[in-house]
């Protein structure tokens, strides 16, 4: 019991101890109230000193409920927020609480496909939930290669990186993996005006879009640092999404 009352109970299950649910996620008392007089009859809700031990009742009650449904939440990668710890524990991942939600569950479900096998199919799986973007492999049996061609979007997807550490951790160590990405080439600019593009950089012509660039503060945030950041060249450093703003 003295443990239970020293923390939050879903840190204790789920938890790692050093996280708890933010501040934000926290029921607020008056947030989550349940109104109990509908489950009791007219003659007795209507009572004074009834309403009171109702109303108080029900701020208890409502907060009760909203942590069941937290708690419960974060039984499921999609819906886990400060149980994201838990789940990267389990999985073997290094915890880096400055990257966002969103990529540390990508790159859990990565760890989670992975663990089914390595198959050209499971591959194909594996790129398009990570990054979610269409993607189709190729086979290369004389180079004892294959490549993950991205289809579905142009330019570099979401959260290349933690594909290329998931594929590297469940392709089988003779083969080679290479990734090919989808341009604008200059048919697809046939009938448009330099006026139109002026507000486009190179870059973000070659993919259609106004392109958010990569910061130092977002590499820092993103868990970079100056030695980890050596093998990189430039161009792939600009190509780091959770490092963009």
């Amino acid at each position: 019991m003295a443990e239970y009352a020293q923390g939050q109970y879903g840190d204790l299950i789920y938890g790692s101890g050093s996280v708890s649910p933010s501040s934000e996620e926290k029921p607020r008392k008056n947030q989550y109230y349940r109104d109990l007089e509908k489950y009791l009859p007219e003659f007795i809700s209507r009572y004074r000193e009834m309403d009171g031990v109702l109303k108080a009742q029900g701020y208890e009650i409502g907060n009760i409920w909203h942590s069941l449904d937290d708690y419960f939440s974060q039984s499921f990668v999609g819906s886990a927020t400060w149980g994201l710890s838990r789940w990267e524990k389990v999985l073997g991942i290094t915890v880096n609480e400055q990257m966002s939600p969103d990529s540390r569950r990508q790159q859990i479900k990565s760890r989670l496909i992975a663990a089914s096998g390595c198959t050209p199919e499971r591959i194909r799986t594996l790129a398009v939930s990570v990054t979610g973007t269409e993607a189709i492999i190729m086979e290369d049996s004389e180079q004892y290669a294959f490549t993950v061609y991205f289809i579905g979007k142009y330019g570099v997807p979401n959260n290349i990186r933690i594909l290329k550490d998931a594929v590297e951790r469940i392709k089988p160590a003779h083969l080679r993996c290479q990734y090919k990405y989808r341009y604008v080439i200059w048919n697809e600019l046939e009938g448009k005006a330099w006026e139109e593009l002026r507000s486009f950089t190179w870059d973000a012509l070659r993919v259609n879009q106004q392109l958010p660039f990569v910061s130092w503060g977002g590499l820092e945030k993103a868990g970079f640092t100056c030695k980890s950041i050596k093998k990189y060249t430039w161009n792939s450093i600009r190509n780091v999404e959770e490092a963009k703003a």
